[in-house]
């Protein structure tokens, strides 16, 4: 099944700056797809370096082509 996550920085308690996603990646099929990724320690090199072959990976964040799936 399709599923999402993600990982939002919120300003709590004082809500003075506004919310923001850092990462956010969805599976789809066979592939992930990583939307959104604002670290400095990339989801894509995490992925990896855990044997997620990067052909299954798409970086929609930097323009990569999503598949028809």
């Amino acid at each position: 099944e399709n599923q999402i996550f993600a990982v939002n920085a919120v300003d709590y308690p004082t809500r003075e700056e506004i919310a923001s996603v850092v990462v956010m990646a969805r599976i789809v099929k066979d592939k992930v797809i990583i939307e959104e990724d604002a670290t400095d320690k990339k989801l894509v090199d995490a992925l990896l370096q855990q044997g997620i072959p990067r052909d299954k990976i798409i970086l929609a964040y930097a323009g990569e082509p999503e598949p028809t799936l």
